[in-house]
C-alpha cells in the first residue's frame, strides 16, 4: 500500500508539472501571436495578418506611408471613426469622432517603429472596431488601458477623488466667471476651448469638481448647441443634451446653466 501511495503521489506530481508546461506553452503562443501581428499599409488600406482591417487617411496631403503628424482611421465603408494627432515627441492625441471622447497615448520609444502601425496594433488587440463603428464596451477598456492623460486618469470610475460637495442640491445655482456655486459653496467650474478636426470647429466645454477633477465634457460642432454630445467621465457614458439651442457662444450663459443643472440633478456635480 505504501508503494502504491508513493506512485500515486509521483503520478499527481508529474501531472501537475505537465499541466504547468502546457499552460505556459499556450500562454507563450498567445503572447507571441499578439506581438507578431503583421501590419501592412498600402495606399489607404490597412492589412492585419494579411486581412483587410480598416482604412487610414493621412492629413495635409501626405501619403499614409509617411510619418504624417495627423491621420484618421476609417471603417472599410469609408466612415471616419478616429482622428489621431501627434501632440509632441511623446504623445498622440486620440479623438473618437462619434462622441468626442479624447485620450492620449504614449508614442513608441523604438526609433525604428511606426506610430501608426503601433496604434493599429493596439486597436486590433483591443477589438476596437465593430463593423462600421466603434465597439463601445471595447472602447471603455481601451481608454482605461491606454490613456496616459493625468487629467483623465484622475477621473476613472471609482476614483476616491471623485466626491461632490455636500450642500443643499435644491438651492439656486449661480455661475460667475466660470465658477459654479450652490447653497453658498463653490461646487465646481467649467472651461471652454475650441479645436479643429477635419476643418470642423468644435466647441468643447469641460466641467470640473473643486480640485480640477473633470466630470463631464460637452462637444458642439461648429458652435451648434443643438448638435451636441455630453460625455460623463465618471461612468464613461454619452448623452445628447436636450434643450440647448442656437449658437453655443452667443447663448453660452443659458446653455451652461442648463448643463450644470442637468449634472447636479444626476449627482455628477
Amino acid at each position: 500500500m505504501k508503494k502504491y501511495a508513493f506512485f500515486k503521489k509521483e503520478i499527481n506530481f508529474m501531472y501537475k508539472i505537465t499541466f504547468a508546461i502546457i499552460s505556459l506553452t499556450c500562454n507563450l503562443i498567445i503572447s507571441f501571436s499578439l506581438s507578431a501581428q503583421s501590419i501592412k499599409i498600402k495606399n489607404q488600406d490597412v492589412m492585419v495578418n494579411d486581412s483587410l482591417y480598416c482604412k487610414i487617411e493621412a492629413k495635409k496631403g501626405l501619403s499614409a506611408l509617411t510619418d504624417a503628424l495627423q491621420f484618421s482611421i476609417l471603417s472599410l465603408q469609408g466612415k471616419e471613426l478616429i482622428f489621431v494627432k501627434e501632440e509632441n515627441d511623446k504623445y498622440l492625441k486620440i479623438s473618437f469622432i462619434a462622441d468626442g471622447a479624447v485620450l492620449r497615448i504614449k508614442k513608441t520609444d523604438n526609433p525604428f517603429s511606426n506610430d501608426k502601425k503601433e496604434f493599429i496594433k493596439k486597436m486590433f488587440a483591443g477589438n476596437l472596431l465593430h463593423g462600421d463603428s466603434i465597439n463601445p464596451e471595447a472602447k471603455k477598456i481601451f481608454i482605461i488601458k491606454n490613456d496616459v492623460s493625468d487629467e483623465n486618469r484622475s477621473n476613472a470610475s471609482g476614483s476616491n477623488q471623485y466626491t461632490v460637495v455636500e450642500r443643499n442640491t435644491g438651492a439656486a445655482i449661480f455661475i460667475n466667471d466660470e465658477t459654479v456655486t450652490q447653497d453658498g459653496k463653490i461646487i465646481g467650474s467649467y472651461k471652454e476651448t475650441n479645436e479643429t478636426v477635419n476643418g470642423e470647429i468644435r466647441t468643447i466645454i469641460s466641467f470640473y469638481l473643486p480640485g480640477s477633477i473633470k466630470v463631464a465634457r460637452l462637444t458642439a460642432p461648429n458652435f451648434d448647441a443643438g448638435n451636441n454630445t455630453l460625455l460623463t467621465l465618471k461612468d464613461n457614458r454619452s448623452f445628447t443634451m436636450e434643450g440647448l439651442s442656437g449658437d453655443m457662444f452667443a447663448n453660452k450663459n443659458s446653455n451652461i446653466e442648463k448643463i450644470v443643472k442637468w449634472l447636479v440633478d444626476r449627482g455628477y456635480l
